[in-house]
């Protein structure tokens, strides 16, 4: 598999010039999001921090000369100023509902944490922009089966948008290739 960094933008007009279909991560502060991505792209594209917050540009990915990866900042929690995370949201906002590469969206979601009206509200949100969601559900290797079970019983009412759902450990990479799987066929080869 081939990575190779674009470019990194703050807006629309920045975003580079692409015939390839684009693939957003988004997902909540400290929700393992880089590190899925690093999981997923291989190696380390996408800088992984202890710190919530990190990712502050759209940052542009091209994998295996065939689709885009866009890494998003996170939305809740930050160790940023609230100044710059507030900056964060029209930039985000803008590029999920005007860019027009774009084929779908991965929510990178804890498993270990109760879902949320913040998950509820921006699936519904991009589904108002006809945005398909791909839920990841991350850090499975920290959970046992009847958290499991709970959380697979409260994520079987989100929203239709949401086209699957795909259990992961970026850390043991258990479920990196339902990922692959599920991106191809639900974002590149639809």
């Amino acid at each position: 598999m081939s990575v190779k960094f674009m470019k990194s933008a703050t807006n629309l007009t920045e975003c580079p010039i692409s015939d390839r279909p684009e693939v957003a991560v988004i997902g909540r502060s400290n929700a393992g999001k880089s590190s899925v991505i690093n999981a997923w792209l291989g190696g380390a594209p996408a800088r992984v921090s202890q710190t919530p917050g990190k990712t502050d540009l759209l940052n542009f990915f091209l994998l295996d000369e065939e689709v885009v990866v866009v890494d998003l900042p996170g939305y809740g929690y930050a160790a940023r100023g609230k100044a710059l995370r507030e900056s964060w949201i029209p930039m985000v906002e803008e590029y999920l509902s005007g860019r027009e590469p774009l084929r779908g969206v991965l929510l990178i979601f804890d498993g270990q944490r109760p879902w949320s009206d913040d998950e509820n509200n921006l699936i519904e949100w991009l589904a108002h922009y006809d945005r398909k969601v791909l839920l990841i559900v991350n850090k499975i290797d920290k959970m046992n089966q009847s958290e499991k079970a709970k959380q697979k019983n409260q994520l079987a009412k989100i929203n239709p948008a949401v086209v699957g759902t795909v259990w992961v450990s970026a850390r043991n990479k258990t479920g990196i290739e339902d990922l692959k799987r599920s991106v191809f066929e639900n974002f590149v080869r639809s």
